[in-house]
């Protein structure tokens, strides 16, 4: 039986379109994880996923705060969403480092007084003018995922 090409479930859509809304649906999985709602067996509960949560952060804002790109590039979902564009390893370090993690935002990140703010199954740091969206993965691992830029601060 000749093999039949299946259609694209998104057949207008631009390149890493895909890639983006399996990334949000991780997201939301992740979320429904985090807020204990029955994940495959075995997960961890909602309690350890925070735990968790607050590790990696502490972990993250130690490389940013040494600004240390490849410990910052092992931290980050990639290819990351950068101006538009998906960046891989090394445009991450060598371009996306530099430009997020200025030494204003790697001071903020290193100060105690900067909190890891829980929204919607997340962690977000706040360091004008960037926020950075930390999640968990379908299988627990926390990643930097998003940031935000907020010109109102």
């Amino acid at each position: 039986m000749p093999s039949q090409r299946l259609p694209s479930l998104l057949p207008h859509a631009a390149p890493g379109a895909l890639l983006r809304f399996t990334r949000h649906v991780g997201a939301v999985l992740a979320g429904l994880c985090v807020a204990g709602s029955g994940c495959a067996q075995g997960s961890t509960t909602g309690a350890e996923t925070a735990s968790a949560g607050q590790a990696f952060a502490a972990a993250f804002r130690q490389a940013a705060a040494r600004g240390d790109a490849a410990a910052l590039a092992d931290h980050t979902v990639l290819p990351f969403l950068y101006e538009g564009r998906l960046v891989g390893r090394a445009t991450f370090m060598a371009e996306v480092v530099p430009a997020l993690f200025t030494p204003a935002v790697r001071r903020c990140l290193a100060s105690p007084r900067t909190r890891n703010v829980a929204e919607d199954g997340r962690l977000v740091l706040w360091c004008a003018p960037y926020g950075f969206y930390l999640g968990a993965d379908a299988r627990g691992r926390w990643h930097l995922e998003e940031f935000a830029a907020d010109g109102g601060q």
